[in-house]
C-alpha cells in the first residue's frame, strides 16, 4: 500500500535537507535503491534546485523515473531537465556534471520491468495516470576518476 502523498511529501522534504547537508552520506539508499541527488537549473527562476531520486545503473550512466507517485503532473526536475538537459548528480559524496536525455522506447521497455522488480509501486505509478512516465538517462561528462 502506497501512504498518502501528504506523508510522502514531507519525508520527502526532510530526506531532501538530510541528503544535501551530508553531502549524500545519509539516505544514499532506499526501499532497495541507491538514490542520488539531482541538481537541476530551475526553468523559471534560474535557481539551483534538488531532486533526491532512486536510480539503477545502466551502461555507465544512471537511470531514473519521472513517476511523481502516478500525478498527472511531471515531475518539476524534469520539465527543468528539458529545458537545460545540463545538470549534476550527487553520489556517495560525489558531485558529477551529467546531461539528460529521455530513455527511447527500446530502452524504455528494457528498463521499466527492473525499477518494477524492486518496487512494484512504479507499476501502480503507471496505472494511476494518463501520461508516459518517463526514464530518463542521466551520462556523465566528466571524466570519472
Amino acid at each position: 500500500m502506497i501512504p498518502p502523498r501528504p506523508l510522502i511529501e514531507v519525508f520527502w522534504t526532510v530526506h531532501r535537507k538530510v541528503f544535501d547537508v551530508s553531502k549524500g552520506r545519509v539516505g544514499a539508499r532506499m526501499l532497495g535503491f541507491p538514490a542520488l541527488g539531482l541538481y537541476t537549473r530551475g526553468r523559471k527562476s534560474g535557481l539551483e534546485r534538488l531532486a533526491v531520486l532512486l536510480y539503477l545503473e545502466d551502461a555507465g550512466r544512471y537511470a531514473v523515473v519521472g513517476s511523481n507517485l502516478g500525478s498527472d503532473h511531471t515531475p518539476a526536475w524534469w520539465l527543468n531537465l528539458r529545458a537545460d538537459p545540463k545538470a549534476s548528480v550527487l553520489i556517495r559524496g560525489r558531485r558529477r556534471q551529467v546531461v539528460a536525455a529521455e530513455a527511447t522506447q527500446e530502452e524504455y521497455d528494457r528498463l521499466f520491468p527492473r525499477f518494477v522488480e524492486k518496487l512494484a509501486d512504479y507499476a501502480e505509478y503507471r496505472k494511476r495516470t494518463t501520461r508516459q512516465i518517463p526514464i530518463v538517462l542521466l551520462t556523465p561528462t566528466d571524466a570519472n576518476d
